[in-house]
């Protein structure tokens, strides 16, 4: 059977290795960049590459469709990935620092640059929210004020922080969830 977009999914639910070779001949360089991307560590990107695509392999099913295209759910899958992998980078470069002290620390550089990628993602998302909002989450989330002291400070009754914390919430689960289902 010839694999086109079209049922594509279908058969690699059916297991059929033709489909893999298929994903990996129109996405191979589509999930490299997003390694790239994400996965700073360039002796670990075909490591990467290869659990993304065993996730494919494995986890078809998850993919249903319903909230984009297989190639948003690949992306999905890509990214998280990568992450994971820069997260398991991490942890065991702080191990070995812990214990032997031989390893290089991690240049400032990087630790800013990482640091910068966040504070554009959170930006981003905040940005989505209208400016009270945004305040509210910034002041309750990332200064640690209590919803008492918030309410104190606007004037307003503690409900209406926790609602309106809560929509905040809900707004922005709405618009990234189709990433963090993975």
């Amino acid at each position: 059977m010839k694999i086109t977009e079209e049922n594509l999914v279908s058969e690699l639910r059916r297991q059929n290795e033709k489909a893999l070779y298929y994903v990996i001949d129109l996405y191979g360089g589509f999930i490299k960049n997003i390694i790239r991307k994400h996965l700073h560590q360039q002796d670990m990107h075909e490591e990467c590459m290869d659990d993304i695509l065993l996730s494919v392999w494995t986890h078809t099913n998850s993919f249903t469709g319903e909230k984009g295209s297989f190639k948003h759910w690949l992306a999905a899958v890509s990214k998280f990935k990568a992450i994971d992998y820069e997260r398991k980078y991490y942890r065991e470069n702080s191990k070995v620092q812990l214990i032997g002290n031989d390893v290089e620390q991690i240049s400032g550089s990087y630790i800013l640059e990482t640091e910068n990628e966040l504070r554009k993602e959170l930006e981003e998302m905040l940005g989505s929210l209208r400016e009270p909002d945004r305040a509210l989450f910034l002041n309750h989330y990332f200064h640690d004020q209590s919803v008492g002291e918030i309410a104190s400070h606007m004037g307003v009754k503690h409900s209406w922080v926790y609602n309106r914390l809560s929509r905040g919430r809900k707004k922005l689960k709405a618009m990234y969830k189709g990433f963090r289902e993975l």
